[in-house]
């Protein structure tokens, strides 16, 4: 037996077979509307399959709290899209989900019931590898740290605080426009740059945000540009059907008959409770055979339109 010893390729196979640091194969969730969640997360962005961006925004999403046989759980939030979501359904699931809408709609129109059973909500969801996240109080969360992320924000004021800090940044740099680059690529290496989100509950409606932007230099390493995060991205797909979990539908669709026909039931119980109750009169017919959402009202900053934001991703260079 040789009695050479190669001590560096000793180390090299050593670092070879040292376990990787990336272990999950799903995506965390981030519900940044819960109040443990609210505070600062920082993040490496990247783009989705949906709609070739790094955000994803949802308008007018029906929710109620109801019953399911699918999850064990007792009661759970049943997120009803906007229909365009879906794609095209066939006719006898557009008409489940012409049913399934009115009833909310219906349900919403009696005003019984708290924003702990039946609510409106627009969202801002972002893919990203959480850098830092931590409480208003200061205090780390580790439980996402350096783990592929779907940030969750019940509000479109991300949007909006995403918007005027590029235009903040790039008016301090005299309209360059070069590092944002730096933070907003599609690459999976040689990132040099992590958005920063604030985001708590303010005194009245709605939700308090802020955006910044931390970018490597030569005194400060933000992140490692020659950490790979291909595993991590091939999990980056849809945030939308990552957003419904297990009331996505099979083979990729988003829609799925189970869960809205549960859905249906548990309003119809109900609907019925409340039409048998004392205290409440008949339906209106105009409530009654309301198929369509109105506007969400009263959401301030979560309502403006993102067209600046969109054109500085759009004249990116990729």
């Amino acid at each position: 037996m040789s009695e050479s010893f190669d001590v560096n390729s000793f180390l090299a196979q050593l670092e070879s077979d040292k376990p990787k640091e990336f272990t999950s194969d799903r995506i965390n969730k981030v519900l940044m509307n819960a109040r443990d969640n609210q505070g600062t997360v920082v993040f490496i962005p990247f783009l989705n399959k949906r709609n070739n961006n790094f955000y994803y925004k949802l308008n007018n999403v029906l929710e109620w709290r109801g019953a399911t046989s699918i999850i064990e759980a007792e009661q759970a939030w049943y997120k009803i899209l906007s229909k365009e979501e879906y794609g095209k359904l066939s006719q006898e699931d557009s008409d489940l989900y012409d049913e399934v809408e009115g009833l909310w709609n219906t349900i919403s129109g009696y005003d019984k019931f708290s924003y702990d059973k039946i609510r409106r909500r627009n969202y801002t969801i972002f893919y990203g590898i959480v850098q830092s996240h931590k409480n208003q109080s200061g205090n780390e969360i580790t439980k996402h740290s350096e783990k592929p992320c779907l940030l969750i924000f019940p509000s479109h004021s991300p949007i909006d605080a995403l918007n005027s800090a590029i235009a903040a940044k790039c008016q301090t740099l005299k309209g360059n426009k070069e590092w944002i680059t730096a933070v907003l690529s599609p690459a999976t290496t040689g990132r040099k740059g992590v958005v920063s989100v604030v985001f708590k509950k303010s005194s009245g409606a709605g939700y308090d945000t802020q955006v910044n932007f931390e970018i490597n230099s030569d005194y400060s390493i933000i992140v490692d540009p020659s950490k790979n995060y291909d595993e991590e991205v091939k999990l980056f797909d849809d945030p939308v059907r990552d957003l419904l979990g297990w009331q996505g539908g099979d083979n990729n669709a988003l829609f799925n008959r189970k869960v809205f026909t549960e859905a249906k039931a548990d309003m119809q119980i109900a609907l019925k409770k409340l039409s048998n109750s004392a205290n409440v009169t008949a339906v209106p017919e105009n409530i009654k055979e309301t198929t369509t959402s109105p506007e969400v009202k009263n959401e301030g900053a979560e309502n403006k339109v993102d067209s600046d934001t969109q054109k500085l991703i759009d004249d990116l260079p990729f």
